[in-house]
């Protein structure tokens, strides 16, 4: 039996749809929604879901706290209070794709699995989301299978998955209530591999997911949440960083996987490194010819500088995506 947890911001219309997609899976015995201070009228959602989940003889909790919640506040205090010990949680704007197909992540929790993600697709059918990776040097995060056409292909056990629709068993880990609406999930994924457990995605049960419509209005526009994400990122890289370096190398275990604007992201950083070691030889080599020169020296070191920088640079980068 599962409890799932969902919180609820605006979009009625994607909640009841999410709802219902959550209602067609049998092993859910409990609906835990709490309500986030929506801006918009959600009471006929509320009725409606209500309804559903007496027609299915689903439990259903409702809570609304005093002030609007972080994601990970949210999420805990619904670990904190479902009655199941098997988790689903799920966004608001998200829907499980076909009846009946939770049972397969289920076979996934098992021995030192303490996680399991799902396959995302956009409302496109395209692929978003198969895991996510971390380049731990450049800092660099994003999901694997993003824009993808290789899409069911997957080697588990992944850093992490998102919280947009993750099955989890409940322990004593929580969400870190430092960050405010993102990296919440990697953070709580890597706080389980700390302790030896392993993150895996199903391939098996594909949800749709139109990634941050909740959240994109205020996180355009409103700058004291876009301060609150800058400063819940570099927490994040601050907390991890070190764990992450000694992993980037995991990066390349998946290289089909991995969207092109991060490999496009690589050619360009290891083109600037190559370009930098290669002029600073060239610089090295130019000072030792030029020494007797005097003030000549400096205007060679310039010129010797930008010139191999720029060569070494884009040839690095063609060979690199030859390469690739």
């Amino acid at each position: 039996m599962i409890s799932t947890i969902v919180l609820s911001y605006n979009v009625p219309d994607k909640l009841v749809l999410c709802v219902s997609s959550l209602l067609a899976q049998p092993e859910i015995k409990e609906l835990v929604l709490i309500e986030n201070h929506s801006v918009v009228s959600m009471d006929d959602a509320y009725g409606r879901i209500r309804g559903m989940c007496e027609h299915s003889g689903v439990d259903f909790i409702f809570y609304k706290p005093e002030q609007a919640l972080s994601f990970s506040e949210g999420q805990n205090w619904g670990i904190e209070h479902a009655k199941h010990d098997t988790i689903l949680l799920m966004n608001n704007d998200a829907a499980i794709m076909y009846p009946n197909t939770l049972y397969t992540s289920l076979t996934f929790l098992v021995e030192d699995v303490a996680i399991v993600g799902h396959k995302i697709m956009n409302p496109d059918q395209s692929c978003n989301h198969l895991g996510i990776f971390f380049d731990g040097i450049t800092k660099y995060t994003d999901h694997l299978g993003r824009d993808c056409a290789v899409s069911d292909y997957l080697q588990n056990p992944v850093l992490a998955v998102t919280a947009a629709c993750m099955l989890l068993k409940k322990s004593q880990i929580r969400f870190d209530r430092y960050y405010w609406f993102e990296y919440e999930d990697m953070d709580f994924c890597l706080q389980h591999i700390r302790l030896g457990k392993k993150i895996v995605c199903n391939t098996e049960m594909p949800v749709i997911h139109e990634e941050s419509t909740t959240r994109a209005e205020p996180q355009a526009t409103n700058k004291i949440w876009q301060e609150k994400q800058r400063v819940g990122r570099s927490y994040f890289y601050k907390k991890w960083r070190w764990f992450l370096i000694l992993r980037t190398w995991k990066v390349f275990t998946q290289w089909d996987l991995l969207p092109d604007a991060y490999k496009a992201h690589l050619h360009q950083t290891i083109g600037d490194v190559i370009g930098i070691v290669v002029a600073v030889g060239v610089l090295v080599a130019l000072e030792w010819r030029v020494a007797d020169l005097g003030w000549l020296v400096s205007l060679f070191q310039i010129l010797a500088l930008g010139l191999g920088f720029i060569v070494a640079k884009a040839g690095g980068v063609f060979i690199l995506k030859k390469l690739t």
